[in-house]
């Protein structure tokens, strides 16, 4: 089982992508700092190609409802 992670940098990704890590799982660290962005897609489609599971813990710019 491939699992993507957005926002895998941070420092609740961070955590995830080393307990899936642990447990065996392949996982692809996505964020900013690897080239992905989840606001603009880019590099968003290459990151969950094969992926199984996305888990998204990104911080969203905006809390208005309109832009979430």
């Amino acid at each position: 089982m491939k699992t993507t992670v957005l926002g895998a940098t941070g420092f609740i990704g961070n955590r995830i992508v080393e307990a899936l890590r642990e447990s065996g799982a392949d996982v692809v660290v996505a964020s900013r700092k690897t080239g992905v962005d989840a606001m603009t897609g880019q590099g968003l489609d290459e990151a969950v190609s094969g992926s199984t599971t996305l888990i998204d813990v990104t911080n969203a710019p905006s809390y208005e409802e309109a832009e979430i």
